[in-house]
């Protein structure tokens, strides 16, 4: 039982659980469901757990978002696999598990949280992200960096990679000054919606636009809304590359924050 808001690492150690299942058993039968996205499928998962392995040793089921399924019957199925040799159950949750679900965290069930990560733990994780990369910092720039991801009321892991990728891409001088760090990543408060799309829109440095939707993304902004305020500034290329966008979104093949990235990316 993996839960907490640090999705990052709680991903990672999902794979990490799914890699070891899959070295100890070369043969997989494996139902992977988000309740989140689709709460009906919990019906789904109690039949994967009904019907007998023909030619597997075992079975491995993964649930995301246990919890959003509020039912006596659903409850009943998780609490069952306790008893079970041959069925391995990967249970990923954003928050911890409700009154009802409190059997998640009994001893029967191995579990882990991962909590959003501060002070020393977080500085260890941007040492060992910037390590891997080949990136140094001077000391300016550490504090400046860190005092940046700390700010961030969630989502510090997922911040600290796409941050050190973008820094790496950068190709700065090393070690990293604050003034080029500065260049690539801007600190600063919640800001005002238009004050981040004007930019966005008009700005002819793509690290800067993608800084920008960035940050309107961290700030909750909703896709939607700033896909169609970009869209009502353009004109020209723009406006037919926003009309392709929009096809694109309303027959599935993209959604609003891919076309804003590629925006960012490609404007």
């Amino acid at each position: 039982y993996l839960y907490g808001s640090d999705s990052w690492r709680r991903d990672r150690k999902l794979r990490e659980l799914l890699e070891q299942y899959r070295k100890k058993y070369s043969q997989l039968d494996l139902l992977d469901v988000d309740l989140a996205e689709t709460p009906e499928n919990w019906l789904k998962v109690g039949e994967f757990f009904d019907q007998p392995s023909m030619f597997v040793e075992s079975k491995v089921a993964i649930i995301r978002e246990s919890g959003v399924v509020d039912s006596k019957e659903w409850r009943k199925i998780l609490r069952d696999q306790i008893k079970t040799k041959k069925i391995f159950l990967l249970i990923s949750d954003r928050n911890g598990p409700k009154a009802d679900f409190r059997f998640l965290k009994e001893k029967a069930f191995l579990r882990q949280e991962f909590a959003e990560l501060a002070g020393a733990e977080l500085a260890v994780w941007v040492k060992k992200g910037a390590a891997f990369r080949n990136l140094a910092f001077s000391a300016e720039a550490w504090r400046y960096f860190l005092g940046y991801i700390d700010s961030l009321a969630e989502g510090r892991s997922w911040a600290v990679i796409q941050e050190l990728e973008k820094i790496a891409l950068a190709n700065l001088p090393q070690p990293v000054s604050e003034k080029d760090l500065r260049s690539v990543t801007i600190w600063f408060s919640m800001e005002d919606f238009q004050d981040l799309i004007n930019p966005l829109f008009r700005s002819f440095d793509w690290r800067r636009r993608l800084f920008l939707a960035e940050k309107l993304f961290l700030q909750k902004e909703d896709p939607a809304h700033v896909f169609n305020s970009l869209a009502y500034r353009a004109h020209g290329r723009q406006l037919m590359k926003f009309a392709d966008y929009d096809i694109a979104v309303k027959s599935g093949l993209a959604d609003y924050e891919s076309a804003i990235f590629d925006f960012a990316l490609t404007a």
